[in-house]
C-alpha cells in the first residue's frame, strides 16, 4: 500500500492507556482491514476518507457490483487509495475465501466487512489469527426496515441473527433498521451506528456545475420545452424499480395539466417494454429514455433535472436519492427504500407508497409544486441532514470508540 500522510486518532481508554507507551500512542495509527463486496462510485469517498485517517488494507470480493457495471476509469483521480481483489471462492460456496487465512496473519485493530454471509462468519471465527486482543469486527449492512423485520421474524435467518448478536459493531444505512435491530438484538446499544450511503457533496456539486453547458445542449437534443419541469429517474430499468406503475402515474399527472418531463437514465431488461408502454399511454412527448450514463454524462443529466423519483417495490437503500439531495434536488422516494429516512420535510420531497398508482401521482404533484416554488430562487444547496464531513466525523467517533474498547478487555 502506498504511503500517505494521515492524522492519527488519539485513542484512550477508561484506564488512560491503550496498552502502549504514551509516547508511542501519540503516533499510533490504527490498522483496519476492509473487505467489501465491490467498488461503486457512491463508496469511493467513504474509502478515501478511511484510507487517509487509518492504516487501511482494502480487499474487494468482486470486480463489479452484482447487477451493475461501473466504468471506474470515468472517476478520474477520485480513487486515491489502493485495493486488491480477493481470490475467488469455490463454485458451490463462492463466499468461502481461503485467502483470509493468509490475510489475517497481519495484525489489525478493526475489521470492516459488508453484509452478513459466510465470509463474515469466517472473519468472526478466524480473527484470532490476526491479533490479541481480538480485532473489533464491524459489518456495514444495507438492510432496510422490511429486511430487518424479515431477519428478526423468519427462522431461516438464524445464522444472520447469530452473527448480529456477536458482532462488535453494525453500521446500517437506514435509521429504522438500526433502531429495530438495536431494540431486539444483543449487545451494547452503542454498537449500532447509522450511516447513509453518502458522497462528498462538494465534489458532486462541482461536477454538476462543470456540466451545465452540456446540460443545456441535452435539453435541446431531447427537445424538452423551456420551462418544463424535469423529473429524473436514475437506475436500472428493472422489475423491482416499479417503472410501469410510474408511467401510469405520470399519465394521471399530465392529464391534470402538469407540465412534466420524465427523464429516465439507465438501461435494463424492461427497456423495450417501457418504450412500448410509453407509446400506448400517448406519453412520447413527456418521457425521455436517455440510456445508461456515467461520469460527466451522468452529471449533465443531474444538471438538467429539477427533481428525482425512485418508486421501487424493493430497494435496500437507493444511492441516487442521496446523490440528488446532495445536489439540491427534491426527491420522491418509495417508503420501502432505506433512503426514505433522508426525506424529513416537504422542501426535501416526500415518501410514496410504491403499490399505489395514485400515491405516486400525488408524489409527482408534490415535486411539481416544489419545483415551481423554487424557480428563480437561490442556487441549489445540499438537502441532506448533514454534510459528508459531518457524517464522517460521526463514523470516526464510532470506530475510534470500538478500537479503544479493544484494549479495555
Amino acid at each position: 500500500m502506498s504511503q500517505r500522510s494521515r492524522t492519527a486518532p488519539h485513542l484512550t481508554s477508561s484506564t488512560g492507556t491503550t496498552g502502549r507507551r504514551p509516547e508511542d500512542e501519540m503516533q499510533y495509527t490504527p490498522r483496519i482491514l476492509i473487505i467489501h463486496r465491490a467498488l461503486a462510485p457512491y463508496r469511493i469517498d467513504l474509502f478515501s476518507h478511511l484510507t487517509k485517517r487509518y492504516e487501511v488494507e482494502l480487499f474487494l470480493e468482486y470486480g463489479q457490483p452484482l447487477e451493475q457495471d461501473f466504468n471506474l476509469s470515468l472517476q478520474g483521480d477520485r480513487i486515491q487509495f489502493d485495493y486488491k481483489l480477493l481470490a475467488p471462492g469455490g463454485r458451490l460456496l463462492p463466499n468461502l475465501r481461503p485467502e483470509l487465512l493468509r490475510i489475517l496473519r497481519k495484525p489489525y485493530d478493526l475489521i470492516l466487512c459488508s453484509e452478513f454471509n459466510l465470509l463474515t462468519g469466517m472473519l468472526y471465527l478466524l480473527r484470532g489469527r490476526s491479533a490479541r486482543p481480538l480485532p473489533r469486527l464491524v459489518s456495514m449492512c444495507d438492510d432496510n426496515l422490511v429486511m430487518a423485520e424479515a431477519t428478526l421474524r423468519d427462522s431461516s435467518f438464524w445464522a444472520k441473527r447469530w452473527l448480529l448478536d456477536r458482532l462488535d459493531g453494525v453500521i446500517l444505512c437506514n435509521e429504522q433498521a438500526r433502531d429495530r435491530y438495536r431494540d431486539l438484538c444483543r449487545g451494547e446499544l452503542s454498537k449500532w451506528h447509522y450511516l447513509p450511503i453518502v458522497q462528498n457533496e462538494q465534489y458532486l456539486q462541482r461536477q454538476v456545475a462543470l456540466a451545465e453547458e452540456q446540460a443545456t445542449a441535452l435539453r435541446s437534443y431531447y427537445a424538452i420545452p423551456d420551462g418544463r419541469a424535469v423529473v429524473l429517474y436514475v437506475g436500472r430499468l428493472d422489475k423491482v424499480k416499479n417503472l410501469p406503475r410510474l408511467l401510469e402515474a405520470l399519465r394521471l399527472a399530465v392529464a391534470e395539466g402538469l407540465d412534466l418531463q420524465l427523464l429516465m437514465v439507465g438501461d435494463g431488461p424492461l427497456a423495450a417494454e417501457l418504450r412500448q408502454q410509453t407509446r400506448a399511454l400517448s406519453l412520447e412527448g413527456h418521457v425521455t429514455f436517455a440510456g445508461k450514463r456515467q461520469g460527466n454524462d451522468l452529471y449533465a443529466h443531474y444538471a438538467l433535472g429539477d427533481a428525482l423519483i425512485l418508486p421501487s417495490t424493493y430497494e435496500p437503500f437507493g444511492a441516487t436519492v442521496a446523490e440528488a439531495l446532495a445536489l439540491g434536488l427534491p426527491v420522491a422516494v418509495s417508503e420501502v427504500a432505506g433512503s426514505c429516512t433522508l426525506v424529513r420535510s416537504d422542501e426535501e420531497g416526500c415518501r410514496l407508497n410504491p403499490l399505489d398508482t395514485e400515491d405516486i401521482a400525488r408524489a409527482l404533484r408534490h415535486l411539481y409544486k416544489v419545483i415551481r416554488e423554487r424557480r428563480g430562487g437561490e442556487s441549489r444547496r445540499s438537502l441532506l441532514p448533514f454534510t459528508f464531513d459531518q457524517y464522517m466525523s460521526q463514523l470516526d467517533d464510532f470506530l475510534d470508540h470500538l478500537i479503544a474498547e479493544r484494549y479495555r478487555q
